[in-house]
């Protein structure tokens, strides 16, 4: 992401400098290739080649970086015997790129010029018509390379420097005199180029730990250098370990890195040498974190990296990870690679039938992008006008009926009971009534704190704005005194909200959403927390008391409790023992959320062998294949009856709570276990478990976080193109059932369950090298 940061700029340049020179044909090619990437997104296949093509070259390098892992790999890499491509192999490479259509190709490592066929490389990616761009480490900028690069006539070259003083840079370089060195050869590069400044010269900065504090002093040292530009990229600093009440343990550096980079943005407009956006400027302690950084992915559609073993990755995140995604033996295959076989577009898309629903979920999602965005500066407009004529002031006197809305998500409701409990608490005489889809029906009846529902059927976009205008109409002949919006990033539910009439309404006011306008009361969203952190905060705005979350178990009928009870007796055998609760779906989006089956049905035996008893698989309906997959793939298949469909939602909250031990990926059983008190391991990625991680007593959520997760964010819509999910894949059965195990001790021996935890790691870190 940080390097589509960059490069959107330098290309930016790139544009302004063909528009100058008249190229007009070559612009053209470029928006076509712009839309059809844009279609191809909508549609889930490519249209066009790829915008970005990488090529890495080497994974050796002359430094060791202390956030750098690459050096090391390639010497395991050589240690496995694997054979690096030669000269011809890697222009190979570039003629199967410019065959693929891609519009350029930036050359990176380890240190591109160790590679001595370098200036051949660029100068073959300037003759198929492609932009040329090359990362360095700038230590070999010397007089005879750089008119070799000259001579290649590259469009850009980023240059690292990772420090404003000498004595910090080669510190983290693990090279003493290179902050010297480096600045020396970008001045002789920034001499031999000329009045024709080209190429482009930029300054590439890692924000790391140790040098946050001299990032403006290195924004003057690259003034004063003249260099066109200076980028900075967050390091992900993560550690082991952190507990579910804390965002993560790196606080202290997440508000360093805060604080520099408000630093920096006072700095820009004095500064022009500083490139990054606000925005993005503003991630950076948020990076520090492992916290969403609400930019949507859409490597699989624009990027493409070949390495030198002829690995292919979807983009340099994924590289970074080192889990290709495909391998080639030569260039020439990447054109078909790129239209048809890599495994990331091999599965289409799941476009959204979720939780039995018969409405395209990306289709809903969609419309409410752009009709909601329509709608909500329509109305918050309107609201403007009239305040100004006669402005309002806030709830008066006690309020009579209140609206709730939320409209998607099980697992929310469920973190929403106790909230719905705040607001009876507070309102004891208050009729409280709640929006929702009728999918969500089974878990809400018989809920204490609710006095009414009002069920949206979404089995059709028909039938969505069919019950959704008769809803409305009821409401505003009930006329609410305050409309409570816990949507957070939905804006049907923020007009529905402005639209009941209500003298009061409340709600989120997150990001680039532009929904926050329509409330009277806003509460910040902040994903840093835990989202029934966030839920109270809504609650209280609206009025509740200052109480403490408690997590709150769904109501539970005798029937439901036989039901659970009947499959719990199926599954156990004569002898008794632990009852394990195994859910190996996720609900439709995003099936990139699922543990693998083999690990589910490795991590059940390991259970049954270790501690008896018996394994029931649960799912949906529609999972029963899936089901049925991870019970095939156990040895002890016998002792594990599969549950997919046979229990209500209020019977599987049953079952929770007859069970030992839960483990779900990231999906409703996680909050229905936790509700009920036990123990949950719950297992994420593209999802981060700062804001859904359970919460119960003994609970474990694994998070292992590659540069570009989490991807499923309330910035985004919950929506990721990642057809590769490394992030979850890469949790290991000997780390989920080392904790099971732990938990299970625990539990035998009577002592009390620590308090739920984090298990977060990056993938990779520096530390797998030490």
């Amino acid at each position: 992401m940080a390097s589509g940061t960059r490069f959107r700029r330098q290309y930016g340049d790139i544009l302004r400098q063909r528009a100058a020179a008249g190229d007009l044909g070559w612009l053209a090619r470029r928006g076509i290739q712009a839309l059809g990437v844009l279609a191809g997104e909508r549609l889930g296949r490519p249209l066009a080649g790829p915008i970005l093509g990488t090529l890495v070259v080497t994974y050796f390098c002359n430094y060791r970086c202390v956030f750098c892992a690459l050096p090391q790999r390639a010497v395991r890499r050589r240690g496995e015997g694997m054979r690096t491509f030669g000269e011809e192999e890697l222009l190979g490479v570039v003629h199967g790129f410019a065959d693929a259509g891609t519009a350029g190709i930036g050359i990176t490592g380890g240190e591109p010029f160790l590679v001595p066929g370098l200036p051949r490389i660029l100068r073959t990616i300037r003759e198929r018509g492609m932009v040329a761009h090359v990362n360095t480490n700038g230590h070999f900028l010397d007089a005879k390379r750089i008119a070799e690069v000259l001579e290649a006539d590259p469009d850009s070259v980023n240059v690292s420097i990772d420090g404003a003083e000498a004595s910090v840079h080669d510190r983290l370089r693990g090279a003493p005199g290179s902050f010297d060195r480096i600045t020396a050869g970008i001045r002789r590069l920034l001499a031999a180029r000329g009045e024709r400044k080209r190429p482009r010269v930029a300054v590439t900065s890692v924000f790391h730990e140790d040098n946050l504090s001299g990032a403006e002093r290195l924004a003057q040292v690259c003034t004063d250098l003249g260099v066109d530009g200076l980028g900075f990229i967050p390091a992900h600093v993560y550690r082991d370990g952190a507990a579910l009440g804390s965002v993560a343990p790196a606080r202290e550096a997440s508000e360093r890195a805060a604080r520099a980079a408000e630093g920096l943005l006072r700095l820009r407009e004095r500064m022009p040498v500083l490139e990054n956006s606000a925005a993005f400027l503003r991630m950076f302690g948020r990076a520090f974190q492992g916290l969403p950084n609400g930019i949507r992915c859409h490597a699989p559609f624009t990027s493409l990296v070949v390495d030198c073993y002829g690995r292919v990755f979807p983009c340099v995140p994924l590289s970074e990870v080192d889990e290709p995604a495909a391998v080639i033996r030569s260039g020439a295959e990447i054109p078909a690679l790129w239209r048809e076989g890599l495994p990331h577009r091999a599965e289409p898309a799941p476009r959204g039938r979720e939780g039995g629903g018969e409405v395209n979920l990306g289709f809903a999602k969609w419309i409410d992008r752009w009709a909601g965005r329509a709608s909500c500066a329509l109305l918050s407009g309107c609201r403007t006008l009239r305040e100004m004529i006669a402005s309002r002031d806030g709830l008066v006197g006690e309020p009579r009926r209140i609206l709730l809305i939320k409209f998607w998500g099980l697992g929310n409701l469920v973190l929403l009971l106790p909230v719905f409990r705040a607001l009876r608490r507070r309102y004891p005489s208050a009729r409280i009534e709640l929006l929702t889809l009728s999918r969500n029906r089974d878990l809400l009846e018989g809920v204490e704190d609710l006095d009414g529902l009002h069920l949206v059927d979404d089995r059709s976009l028909p039938s969505i704005l069919w019950t959704l205008l008769r809803a409305l109409l009821r409401v505003r002949r009930s006329r609410p005194d305050i409309a409570v919006d816990f949507e957070q990033f939905a804006r049907a539910s923020a007009v529905f909200a402005f639209l009941s009439g209500a003298p009061h309404t409340v709600g989120l006011d997150t990001p680039g959403q532009g929904r926050g306008r329509m409330f009277h009361a806003r509460v910040a969203y902040d994903d840093g927390r835990h989202m029934s952190a966030t839920f109270l905060d809504i609650a209280r705005a609206a009025g509740a008391g200052e109480e403490r979350y408690e997590p709150l178990p769904p109501p539970v009928f005798e029937a439901d409790r036989a039901a659970a009870e009947a499959v719990a007796r199926e599954a156990l055998p004569a002898g008794g023992g632990p009852l394990f609760l195994l859910h190996p779906g996720s609900g439709d989006n995003f099936l990139g959320r699922r543990w693998a089956p083999e690990n589910f049905a490795a991590l059940a035996d390991h259970l049954l062998d270790r501690h008896g008893g018996g394994v029931v698989l649960t799912g949906a309906p529609a999972e029963a294949a899936l089901v049925e997959e991870v019970r095939g793939r156990m040895r002890e298949r016998g002792r594990a009856l599969p549950a997919a469909g046979r229990l209500t939602v209020r019977g599987l909250a049953a079952l929770c709570g007859r069970a030992a031990l839960v483990v779900s990926n990231d999906t409703a059983p996680v909050h229905l276990g936790s509700a009920m008190g036990v123990p949950v391991l719950g297992l994420y990625g593209p999802n981060t478990p700062v804001l859904y991680g359970p919460l119960s007593p003994g609970s474990v959520a694994f998070y292992h976080r590659t540069p570009c997760s989490p991807c499923l964010t309330n910035f985004n819509y919950k929506t990721s193109l990642c057809r590769m999910p490394v992030c979850i894949r890469t949790v290991t059965v000997e780390e989920v059932s080392s904790a099971a195990d732990r938990v299970l001790r625990t539990a035998a021996a009577g002592r009390a369950p620590e308090p739920a935890r984090v298990l977060a790691r990056d993938i990779p870190g520096p530390w797998e090298w030490v």
